[in-house]
């Protein structure tokens, strides 16, 4: 059975939640923002290759396409999102010294709703990039 990707965002919820649970707060916080993108990545990802067509080709431009391939069907609001996400990824995985990561955490579970939510409106309108 497949992995079912929303299962990440639950953990990002978690991990936000209770960071003093967590062996490092800073990390919990990292974790969160990291999970939040792939969680709604993956899920944007198998939306995108299901119903528009869309073909990832399994390295790290897949991000960039996947972001210009929602611009080209008119899912602009989508694309921006999960711009916004990867950023704050980014930051979470590589920038050593980062102010704010609980807020960061916060920002981008609830972004990363927010994407989900859009991309299950709109396969339940049975939308696809060809209209």
């Amino acid at each position: 059975m497949p992995f079912d990707w929303q299962e990440y965002l639950k953990l990002a919820e978690h991990l936000r939640d209770n960071p003093a649970g967590a062996l490092n707060q800073e990390a919990a916080g990292r974790s969160a923002v990291s999970r939040a993108y792939y969680a709604v990545f993956c899920h944007a990802r198998n939306y995108a290759q299901m119903r528009e067509n869309f073909i990832p080709l399994g390295d790290a431009d897949d991000h960039r396409r996947l972001f210009d391939h929602f611009e080209r069907t008119n899912k602009r609001d989508i694309a921006r999102h999960l711009q916004q996400l990867r950023r704050w990824r980014n930051d979470a995985d590589y920038v050593d010294a980062l102010v704010g990561i609980a807020a960061m955490a916060k920002n981008a579970v609830a972004e990363a709703h927010r994407v989900r939510n859009k991309i299950d409106a709109a396969e339940r309108r049975g939308e696809s990039g060809g209209r």
